[in-house]
């Protein structure tokens, strides 16, 4: 159980205070890991459990990172296509050609008509 993967699980092992800088699903990481280190080291679970407790915990920590990077890409992607609509707009209001209704199309669907 003692293979660390985070850079705040040594001290979550040694029962240290919460670091600083980190953000919520670290910290709540590092409670976790804290409270499980604790029971191994007061006998309340034996190692074996700790173990497998540990890497579903790493498990689903994974899990969270990958759905907010997730969430992170599609808000941008959407930030993206409105900063391209609102450009392509704004072309469009002032010179209503052909060419300029097309670049709006493409900034709201991304292919070309």
């Amino acid at each position: 159980m003692a293979e660390f993967k985070y850079p705040y699980e040594r001290a979550a092992m040694l029962g240290e205070e919460l670091p600083d800088g980190l953000d919520l699903v670290d910290q709540l990481n590092f409670l976790a890991l804290r409270s499980l280190y604790a029971q191994v080291r007061a006998g309340a679970i034996d190692r074996g459990t700790g173990s497998r407790e540990k890497a579903r915990l790493g498990y689903q920590y994974d899990r969270w990172i990958r759905m907010l990077m997730v969430r992170e890409g599609a808000v941008k992607a959407s930030v993206r296509q409105l900063k391209d609509v609102e450009l392509a707009a704004n072309a469009y209001a002032k010179e209503r050609t052909l060419e300029c209704a097309d670049r709006m199309y493409r900034a709201l669907y991304g292919v070309s008509p």
